[in-house]
C-alpha cells in the first residue's frame, strides 16, 4: 500500500478470551475505534442489585381445575409448581439466545473479515482487547458485503431480548391469572359485583349453575388481568387480607420489570416521561435514565427479571399459605425445597432472598427445628456462593450447632471449606447413614470440598468408590430421572 493511497481503518474488538467479537470501520482511527466506547467487550455480570441504566438512542403436570374444596395449601402449591415449570426455563433460553447471537457474530467476523484483513493489511494500533488495521479502499469495498451481512444478522438477533421479556411477562401474567382464579373459586363471595346484575334470560340460558359461576369468575379474572400489576396485587392483598407491597423488599424491581416491558411493547424500548414518573413514584432509582434513551435488555437484566418474578410469586404463595393454615410447616417446607432447587440451578441470590425472608421476616413459631436448621444451612451456603463469607458466618452464628447431628456439622464444615474437619467427620457420618454417597456427590453444600484431593482419597477409603463417576461407563446404570415436584425434605 502506498502512503499516498486513501486509507480506511477497521477496528476489531476482542473478548477476554482473545476472540474477535465486534468490528467497525471508518476513515480515521478515531472513528473506527469508537466501537470501544459504544460496545464494551461482552462480560455479563449479575451482581448489581438494581439493573437500571439505559443505553443510548421437570415436574408432574397439575391440572388446574380449582374447586371451592381445594385447601389453601393446594392453591399455593400449584402456584409454586407453575413458577418452577413455566418461568425457570427462561434462564436457559436467555443463555442460549445470548450465546447464539455472540457466537454467530464472532464466527462471521473471524471467518469472513478478520483473517483476510490480518493477512493483508498493516496493524496501526492495538491494545489488550482490540486491533486496528489500515486497509485499502479496494479491500474495504470487497469486504463490505460480508460486513453488511453480519450487521444485518446481528440486527435481527437484537430483537430476541425484547421478545423474551414480553414472553416472560406474559407467562407470569398467565400464572397469576390462574392463581387469582383459584383464590376466587375458594371464596366466590369475595367478588365485588358493584352495580352488575344478571337477567332471568342469562340465568335460564345457562343449563348448570356451576357453569354460570365459572363464567362469572372468568370474567372477574379477565377484568383484573386488564388492570395494572399494582392493582392486581392490591386485589390479592384485599382478598387474602395480607399486606404485600409494603413488605416486599424488591417491590420496586418487580414493578419496573412490567414497566420496561410496556416500553418495549408500546414505545420501542425508549424511556418516556410517563415511564420515569411511574418509577419515581415507586422510589426506583432512575436518575441515570434519560428520556429518549433506550432501555437495556442485557443478559444480566433478563436473568434478574425472571428472578424478581419468581421471588414475588414464591413469597406470595408462602405468605398466603402461612396466613390461611394453622400449621406453618407445609409452607416453610415448600419454600425451603424451592430454595434448594434454585441453589442447584445456580440462582443462589434468589434462594438467599427467599430463605432470608422466611427465616428473618416471618414468625417461626411452630416450625420444626430440623426444617429451620436445614434452611439456615442452605442460606449460609447460598450467601457463601455469592462471595458473602461474612454474611454466611453471621447466619450460622445465629444458632448453636454443637449438639446437632453429624450431618449438620459436616455440612457446615464444608461450607467453611474446613477440609480437615470434613475428612474427620466423614467416616462417622457414613456409618450413621445420616449422609449418603449420593448426598456427597450431589448436595451443593459439598461443592466446596469435592475438588480437594485429600477429600477424594478419603471418600474412596470410606465408600470404596471414586467420588467422580465416569459418565460414559455409568450411562447404562443410570435410571430415568423422575419428574420433580420439589426436592426431598432433607438437609441440603
Amino acid at each position: 500500500m502506498s502512503k499516498n493511497d486513501p486509507q480506511v481503518f477497521i477496528c476489531f474488538q476482542k473478548d477476554d478470551d482473545g476472540e474477535v467479537s465486534a468490528m467497525r470501520s471508518g476513515r480515521s482511527i478515531k472513528h473506527a475505534e469508537k466501537i470501544l466506547e459504544e460496545e464494551p467487550p461482552y462480560n455479563d455480570s449479575s451482581e448489581d442489585e438494581i439493573p437500571n441504566k439505559g443505553e443510548s438512542a421437570n415436574q408432574d403436570e397439575i391440572v388446574s381445575h380449582p374447586t371451592k374444596h381445594d385447601s389453601i395449601g393446594d392453591v399455593c402449591y400449584r402456584l409454586l409448581n407453575s413458577l418452577d415449570k413455566s418461568l425457570t426455563p427462561y434462564h436457559s433460553a436467555i443463555e442460549l439466545t445470548t450465546l447464539f447471537r455472540y457466537g454467530l457474530q464472532k464466527a462471521g467476523i473471524e471467518a469472513q473479515i478478520y483473517n483476510t484483513v490480518k493477512n493483508s493489511s498493516e496493524l496501526v494500533n492495538s491494545g489488550e482487547l482490540f486491533e486496528t488495521f489500515a486497509i485499502s479502499p479496494k479491500l474495504h469495498d470487497k469486504l463490505t458485503e460480508g460486513m453488511n451481512n453480519i450487521e444485518e444478522i446481528d440486527q435481527g438477533m437484537k430483537v430476541l431480548p425484547s421478545s423474551l421479556l414480553l414472553s416472560i411477562v406474559a407467562t407470569f401474567d398467565s400464572i397469576i391469572g390462574d392463581f387469582l382464579k383459584d383464590l376466587i373459586t375458594r371464596d366466590p363471595a369475595s367478588i365485588d359485583f358493584g352495580d352488575k346484575s344478571f337477567s332471568y334470560r342469562e340465568l335460564f340460558k345457562t343449563k348448570e349453575i356451576e357453569t354460570l359461576k365459572n363464567n362469572i369468575i372468568d370474567d372477574e379474572v379477565n377484568r383484573l388481568l386488564r388492570d395494572s400489576h399494582k392493582e392486581q396485587v392490591r386485589y390479592i392483598e384485599k382478598l387474602s387480607q395480607t399486606e404485600i407491597i409494603n413488605h416486599h423488599e424488591r417491590w420496586r424491581n418487580f414493578y419496573e420489570v412490567f414497566e420496561r416491558r410496556n416500553q418495549y411493547a408500546h414505545a420501542n424500548g425508549v424511556a418516556t416521561r410517563a415511564y420515569l414518573e411511574k418509577l419515581k413514584r415507586e422510589k426506583y432509582p432512575s436518575e441515570d435514565i434519560a428520556i429518549g434513551s433506550r432501555l437495556e435488555l442485557s443478559t444480566s437484566y433478563l436473568h434478574k427479571a425472571v428472578d424478581y418474578l419468581i421471588e414475588f410469586g414464591t413469597l406470595l404463595s408462602f405468605v398466603i399459605w402461612r396466613k390461611g393454615s394453622d400449621d406453618p410447616n407445609p409452607a416453610f417446607g415448600a419454600l425451603s425445597d424451592a430454595s434448594y432447587f434454585y441453589i442447584t440451578k445456580k440462582r443462589t441470590k434468589l434462594a438467599a432472598w427467599l430463605l432470608d425472608f422466611a427465616l428473618h421476616k416471618q414468625s417461626r413459631k411452630g416450625v420444626e427445628e430440623m426444617r429451620v436448621r436445614q434452611m439456615y444451612v442452605n442460606l449460609a451456603n447460598a450467601l457463601r456462593k455469592k462471595d458473602k463469607k461474612e454474611d454466611s458466618e453471621k447466619v450460622l452464628a445465629e444458632l448453636d450447632w454443637s449438639a446437632t447431628s453429624i450431618d449438620f456439622r459436616i455440612c457446615i464444615a464444608s461450607i467453611r471449606e474446613d477440609v480437615e474437619e470434613v475428612i474427620r467427620l466423614l467416616p462417622a457420618a457414613a456409618a450413621s447413614e445420616d449422609i449418603s454417597i449420593d448426598a456427597i456427590r450431589n448436595w451443593p453444600v459439598f461443592d466446596w470440598v469435592r475438588s480437594n484431593d485429600k477429600f477424594r482419597d478419603k471418600f474412596f477409603e470410606v465408600f470404596g468408590e471414586q467420588l467422580i463417576i465416569d459418565f460414559e461407563s455409568s450411562l447404562q446404570e443410570m435410571p430415568d430421572k423422575p419428574k420433580r415436584d420439589v426436592p426431598e425434605s432433607t438437609v441440603h
